[in-house]
């Protein structure tokens, strides 16, 4: 019991983690703010996000094969193949923001130069998608806790 709920409570905090690293991540990536020092700090929140993630996916892999139902039920439910395939495809999407970052960061220390507006407008609304499409896992978790799905 002891070791589910600790599994429980770090899936929960890496949930957490994910969505402040990019709801940090949407804060910095606006002209207006962006600078050196704000190149820093997005490579650093996004080396973060990366970590949550892993977290995420670790614990809830756990979860599936050390608690509660039989891993078989799961894996036969739609709701955690739409789970994952979500998950999926936002470890996908987070790939261009977290290039670009670094192209940034690499450009500002090379050539003290500044990304376009529009390519930090264009990371900023896929970020934003990120957080929108990410927002329904948590509802399909419920939805799978709950027996439906199967």
């Amino acid at each position: 019991m002891l070791i589910a709920n600790a599994l429980a409570y770090l899936h929960l905090l890496g949930v957490i983690g994910v969505f402040a690293c990019l709801s940090m991540e949407i804060v910095l990536c606006r002209t207006e703010w962006l600078n050196s020092a704000a190149l820093r700090k997005l490579a650093a929140i996004d080396l973060a996000y990366g970590a949550s993630a892993a977290l995420v996916l670790a614990t809830g892999l756990a979860r599936i094969y050390g608690l509660g139902k039989d891993p078989e039920w799961y894996w036969a439910n739609g709701l955690l193949h739409a789970k994952l395939g979500l998950f999926v495809g936002v470890a996908l999407l987070s790939l261009l923001p977290t290039l670009r970052f670094l192209r940034w960061r690499r450009q500002w220390l090379c050539q003290q130069r500044l990304p376009a507006t529009a390519e930090i407008n264009t990371t900023r609304r896929l970020i934003m998608v990120e957080v929108h499409v990410l927002a329904v896992i948590p509802l399909l978790a419920v939805l799978l806790a709950r027996g439906w799905g199967g």
